[in-house]
């Protein structure tokens, strides 16, 4: 009986060769269609259906101006399809553009040109130069470098060239910075340091701040007004906070002034000299002495009527000082005169009275100061090219101030910038000033403006001058002092400027270099260094006639032993006084 079993695999021995042989040829097929599969993914078929289209063909162009000079950097646009390119150092371009397309050529400080393209592939296009107002980005200086406004950080106010040079009060620029700055206090008090900018930050040390020019710090602030003409500075920025101290350190304690000079602009295309002269004359005027609201004549007498003590302040004693000169002003002396008994109260009214009549408030107006008044001229000139570009300036300055000094200034400044390679720049700055100074010399004034006795006049009606000695001796010592010495020693102080001379120069340097390599992006090597130099010469003389030898030569004079014997002389009684001044500063 024959039993058929469904469902089951046959395992015996022809069965098992059968099977063994099906597995091996489908083992052969998978891997035929495996090596298939990797073989496909290394070819690739591209397919393009086109209707009514054209290859382009790439244009090659030159791009130069008026002159032939290759324009490096200019701009070159396809109308159409916005594809872009850049000529190279020799103005040179290629793009991909069709015929009838047209290309746009742009460069800065040229018009912009459009040329519509045909069938030749090789193009040569003029830009004409065109003068265009570009928007400056917005620069903060802080002496060490220069920082977009939004990318710099602290407290600062930035004045620019155009509000410099609307105030022009003063030659030297940081005063300038008067009105136009927050936080900026001025104290034209004497001897008081001038400028305050971070409040009251100390006691004994100096309150002033770093001034720093061209990226150094200047020696003083007197030469700020010697070797720096406003019409060269370009900006001033004020540092008030911790970010100046993280850059100056403990001299920025202070806050620091950075003071940014003008500088000639770097071209492709060589530019001639530009010349520009500027001029203005400003009118300061005279002090007002009734500014400082002082007592007139008969104040005056009235309140020294009332603490004269005679008691306090005896006759012999006023008169017999021992290794001084004995004083004693008119109004003093009617009082003296009245306690002693030698003039009745009603003379000594009626001499008071006399007194009160004058103020010399007028006369010192008009004898010991002059209007005061600034005259400058300035003739700037800047040019240049790629490689080499400048700016300089010569420049006069007369500076007439109110108590009768007059300054005669001449400088000159000229800054050069060399770029050797976009990656090598030099620039050298140079600022020398010449300055003669010429004071107005009144030897042994007893008094200032604002404290001069008010009834002292200097002239009579007439203008003719006035003696003054009572104020410079007692007149029964300033007797006796002639008489033993036999030296007039008379004083009217409207004559003594006439017996008087002086001068003084002051010659001033400044060089400050810096150089700027670019290691790599985003290192840079910079290096600066500074050397200034200042020297002074000047003189004063007095002649045998006036006041300051007279009362010297008294001074050191022996009175002779009796009647009809010559004095002697420890001082020639003839030439004079003559002193020399001398200095000399230098600074890294």
């Amino acid at each position: 009986m024959h039993v058929e079993k469904k469902g089951f695999l046959d395992f015996r021995a022809g069965n098992r060769s059968k099977s063994l042989l099906k597995m091996k040829f489908t083992a052969v097929m998978l891997l035929a269609a495996f090596l298939q599969v990797s073989a496909s993914t290394y070819s690739q078929q591209v397919t393009l259906n086109l209707k009514n289209a054209t290859l382009q063909n790439t244009i090659l162009g030159r791009v130069t101006d008026t002159l032939g000079v290759p324009l490096e950097g200019a701009t070159i646009t396809v109308k159409e399809t916005n594809k872009m390119a850049v000529t190279n150092k020799d103005g040179q371009f290629s793009i991909d553009a069709d015929p009838g397309q047209s290309i746009v050529v742009s460069y800065i400080g040229y018009g912009v040109a459009t040329y519509k393209l045909g069938t030749n592939k090789s193009i040569n296009i003029q830009l004409v130069p065109q003068s265009q107002n570009l928007k400056s980005i917005a620069l903060v200086y802080t002496g060490y470098q220069a920082l977009p406004r939004e990318r710099s950080t602290g407290s600062f106010s930035t004045v620019n060239n155009e509000d410099i040079n609307k105030k022009s009060l003063s030659m030297n620029v940081v005063d300038r910075l008067e009105g136009l700055v927050p936080g900026l206090s001025v104290n034209y008090g004497a001897s008081n340091e001038k400028f305050l900018i971070r409040g009251l930050t100390t006691i004994q040390a100096s309150r002033s701040p770093l001034i720093v020019v061209d990226g150094v710090p200047i020696s003083d602030y007197a030469s700020v007004s010697t070797l720096i003409n406003p019409q060269d500075v370009e900006s001033m920025t004020v540092l008030r906070d911790a970010t100046a101290a993280s850059i100056w350190g403990a001299a920025a304690a202070n806050g620091v002034i950075v003071i940014e000079t003008k500088k000639g602009k770097s071209t492709n295309q060589p530019q001639k000299i530009r010349l520009q002269f500027n001029a203005f004359t400003t009118f300061r005027g005279s002090p007002d002495l009734e500014y400082f609201n002082m007592m007139g004549t008969s104040q005056f007498l009235e309140s020294a009527k009332g603490i004269f003590s005679a008691t306090d302040y005896p006759w012999a004693t006023v008169t017999n000082f021992i290794g001084a000169t004995p004083i004693i002003p008119p109004h003093e002396r009617i009082q003296y005169d009245l306690s002693r008994g030698l003039i009745s109260a009603s003379l000594a009214g009626s001499r008071f009275d006399s007194l009160a009549q004058y103020n010399n408030r007028g006369q010192i107006n008009q004898y010991l100061t002059q209007p005061s008044m600034l005259v400058n001229n300035s003739l700037n000139f800047d040019g240049g090219s790629k490689f080499h570009s400048y700016y300089g300036s010569l420049a006069y300055t007369l500076d007439k101030n109110d108590k009768k000094t007059d300054l005669s200034r001449y400088q000159m400044n000229l800054r050069q910038n060399f770029t050797f390679s976009p990656a090598i720049k030099l620039d050298i700055i140079t600022n020398i000033a010449y300055e003669k100074t010429k004071n107005f010399l009144l030897s042994d004034l007893p008094g200032t403006n604002s404290n001069y006795l008010p009834y002292a006049m200097f002239a009579d009606a007439q203008g003719n001058p006035i003696s003054q000695a009572y104020l410079k001796r007692q007149e029964e010592f300033r007797a006796s002092s002639e008489a033993q010495s036999l030296v007039n020693l008379d004083y009217v102080p409207l004559r003594e400027t006439a017996n008087t001379l002086n001068d003084k120069v002051n010659f001033s340097a400044r060089i400050n270099a810096g150089l700027t390599i670019k290691l790599f992006r985003g290192l840079t090597y910079e290096a600066r260094a500074q050397y200034q130099k200042a020297n002074t010469d000047g003189y004063e003389y007095y002649n045998q006639n006036s006041y300051k030898v007279r009362d010297e030569l008294v001074y050191f004079t022996k009175a002779g032993g009796g009647p009809g014997v010559a004095p002697t002389y420890y001082l020639p009684r003839t030439g004079g006084h003559y002193s020399t001044q001398n200095a000399s500063s230098v600074a890294w």
